[in-house]
């Protein structure tokens, strides 16, 4: 595990009470977001930090500050990369991460492409499996009295092999039709604050292609329900 490093390991921290120290009398602050899907495992090297080193990073912030910590986890909302993560990373980032924070943010990707041996894969999530998973990681968190974000949302395609899609023909991952129906199935799961991912891709679509239908489909579901728990990302 790269958190196993002495080097970055002190690096880090003195790095996270320099941020702490900095920013803690800004009222502007409401929480500190610990790492992002730190227990995850990403990358080409498949890297990810451990529970122990995770939990070194978290009270040094509680010691010089009580705002509450949001911790992230990735969901897999495909059934068959969930079994696969299960099986080859041996870890659980949901439970590990509910131990550990005041709020678990979440990652919500219906519909996702990687490129493997030249060729491209989509994992898409069926409804049923995808809401009884949902349904169970809220259920998970709400027993222990944690609350629970979605601090990801999928808002924006996530082409195989693409860090950004930039073709003018509809995608087959990410629609504005999927991000209104997925977010709607959170909602009556008992979701309620959420952070639309991919407001980069937006702007390029309304800018560069004069499309504002990604940008209009996320101001209308702000104006629907007016809340201050929707935000873009």
């Amino acid at each position: 595990m790269v958190s196993r490093n002495q080097f970055l390991q002190q690096r880090t921290l003195n790095f996270i009470e320099q941020i702490i120290r900095r920013y803690k009398e800004k009222p502007i602050v409401k929480y500190w977001q610990v790492e992002n899907e730190a227990l995850n495992r990403f990358g080409g090297r498949q890297w990810r930090m451990d529970k122990d080193f995770l939990k070194k990073e978290i009270e040094l912030i509680q010691d010089l500050d009580s705002r509450p910590i949001i911790l992230t986890a990735s969901t897999y909302p495909n059934n068959l990369l969930r079994i696969l993560s299960k099986i080859f990373t041996n870890t659980r980032p949901i439970r590990d991460n509910l131990e550990l924070c005041d709020i678990l943010g979440i990652n919500v990707y219906p519909l996702i492409g990687q490129k493997y041996w030249g060729r491209k894969w989509y994992f898409r999530s069926r409804e049923n499996s995808r809401i009884q998973h949902l349904r169970e990681i809220f259920n998970q968190a709400r027993e222990i009295k944690k609350e629970i974000w979605v601090t990801e949302l999928q808002a924006e395609p996530w082409e195989p092999g693409e860090i950004v899609y930039k073709g003018k023909k509809a995608p087959p991952t990410g629609s504005p039709q999927t991000t209104k129906e997925t977010l709607e199935e959170l909602r009556v799961i008992g979701y309620r604050t959420f952070l639309f991912w991919g407001a980069e891709y937006w702007y390029y679509q309304e800018t560069l292609l004069k499309d504002s239908t990604w940008s209009n489909v996320i101001k209308e579901l702000m104006n629907r329900y007016k809340q201050k728990n929707f935000s873009p990302s």
